[in-house]
């Protein structure tokens, strides 16, 4: 079984704020991992983290992710590990400024990766570690799979399949759904 989640941070900005934007309410209970629909946890570096346990959750729409950029930096990261596909996208006052997008079920999946916008600096540094990584594996391994997963590692430090134990105990609080945002 392999994770299919859909995530986000949110720089510098009222958890509350960020909540109320994506129709969520925190309930006070706190998880190990995030293994409810939805969790929320504060990152020690200024970031607010939100999980949904779905790709392409339905509560990152556009409208959400332009609202909550305004005056700040949001990231998006999105993982299918069953069809190794994942995505990375950052936003800006209201507008996604860089996305990459690696789809790793088709004909060309060792070298899939779609990128546009201002990307992030260290992109071409993470692409060509990824790449080198690719071109020396035996196969079985998709390593481009790794480039938005890195992206966004990179900016907030977190990464979905790994807690860092700085986190606490259970840094994952419930959250619930209040609507549609």
């Amino acid at each position: 079984m392999g994770f299919s989640v859909s995530y986000l941070a949110v720089k510098n900005k009222a958890k509350l704020e960020i909540l109320r934007n994506l129709s969520l309410k925190g309930t006070r209970e706190f998880e190990e991992f995030f293994d409810s629909d939805y969790n929320g946890a504060d990152l020690d570096n200024g970031w607010y983290l939100v999980v949904a346990n779905e790709f392409q959750s339905k509560i990152f729409k556009e409208s959400s992710l332009s609202r909550l950029s305004q005056g700040t930096e949001l990231l998006t990261c999105m993982v299918e590990e069953h069809l190794m596909h994942s995505v990375a996208t950052g936003w800006s006052d209201g507008k996604q400024i860089w996305s990459v997008y690696h789809a790793g079920d088709g004909e060309d999946n060792e070298t899939n990766l779609t990128s546009e916008g201002d990307l992030p600096e260290d992109f071409e540094q993470v692409k060509e570690q990824m790449f080198s990584e690719q071109s020396g594996s035996k196969g079985g391994v998709d390593y481009i799979f790794d480039i938005p997963v890195a992206l966004f590692t990179n900016a907030t430090g977190f990464r979905y399949d790994y807690v860092p134990e700085e986190l606490g105990a259970k840094p994952f609080e419930k959250l619930k759904t209040l609507g549609t945002p």
